[in-house]
């Protein structure tokens, strides 16, 4: 039973490149360059407004603040490695996209919060649990569309190699 589950090198090989492709996709969603996201309604906010699509700006300085920050942030220049990052992401579902992006980003991590009435620390460790809570999904889905969208990922990257060879 264990030797079937064992993943072969190719598969560990592309489960670590669909990994570096949505680290690659957060990094330029969640640049800290001039400030961007840390203005007001972040980018990410934005991205999950707009169905993982990044908004485009209306022309229109009078109350389109978010178009002018996407503006900006196009102009920065991105990696070859980000630009098809963002390229691979863009063509899977935004439910997949979007449990890759907050498994990756918060998944297995610690958040330390201080309590500001009695100044304790409290450490929150980010579980399944509280991922799918974020998503509004239960644990299950959660983990579902993690699956399937690492496995729709490592198919892109592969197609795109296969391209490219």
């Amino acid at each position: 039973m264990a030797e079937q589950n064992r993943r072969t090198p190719q598969q560990i090989k592309a489960r670590q490149a669909a990994i570096r492709v949505v680290d690659c996709y957060l990094d330029v969603l969640m640049s800290s360059e001039s400030g961007i996201p840390w203005e007001g309604r972040g980018l990410m906010g934005a991205m999950a407004d707009f169905r993982g699509q990044i908004p485009h700006s209306s022309g229109y300085s009078g109350f389109c603040t978010l178009g002018n920050k996407v503006d900006r942030i196009n102009r920065r220049q991105w990696t070859d490695e980000q630009v098809r990052a963002c390229g691979v992401m863009e063509r899977m579902s935004w439910r997949q996209r979007d449990a890759l992006c907050i498994e990756q980003a918060y998944h297995g991590r610690t958040k330390v919060a201080i309590d500001p009435f009695t100044e304790k620390r409290r450490e929150i460790y980010w579980t399944d649990e509280m991922c799918a809570q974020m998503m509004k999904v239960d644990v299950r889905t959660f983990r579902q569309r993690v699956s399937d969208g690492y496995a729709r990922l490592e198919a892109l990257i592969g197609a795109r190699l296969n391209r490219a060879a």
